[in-house]
């Protein structure tokens, strides 16, 4: 597994071709910083990729943030999973579903583990083959 620790998060890319995001502690995901986010991910994510987002931290995007990241144009991500490790986040996440939905990022779950979200995403991308 290969981590990038930036100033506003941890990537980590595992062999298994998921991707775990955890941002940092009340960072706010606005147009420049998702740019910043999105050159990463095509750098790094090449084929067919889950991403998990480890909503360990508080955080929050702008909506244009938010659009940019949940374009399905932008990035060869499968499937989201959304792993929720605090109740006073829980609305947030419900909130950030709904709007990946909106801007087209349809196949995505919450989970409230790691292990649950990367088990999904495995079968996620292997009935995407």
């Amino acid at each position: 597994m290969r981590t990038i620790s930036l100033d506003y998060g941890d990537f980590q890319f595992a062999e298994n071709n998921i991707t775990t995001v955890t941002m940092t502690e009340g960072i706010q995901v606005t147009k420049q910083l998702a740019i910043e986010i999105l050159k990463l991910l095509s750098k790094e994510v090449t084929v067919d990729s889950g991403i998990i987002i480890n909503r360990k931290n508080k955080y929050s995007y702008t909506l244009e943030g938010m659009r940019m990241l949940t374009d399905p144009n932008t990035r060869k991500i499968i499937a989201t999973a959304i792993v929720d490790h605090k109740d006073n986040s829980e609305k947030v996440s419900h909130l950030q579903i709904k709007l990946l939905e909106i801007y087209g990022r349809s196949n995505m779950q919450m989970f409230d583990s790691l292990e649950l979200a990367e088990e999904w995403i495995l079968k996620e991308l292997e009935s995407a083959k």
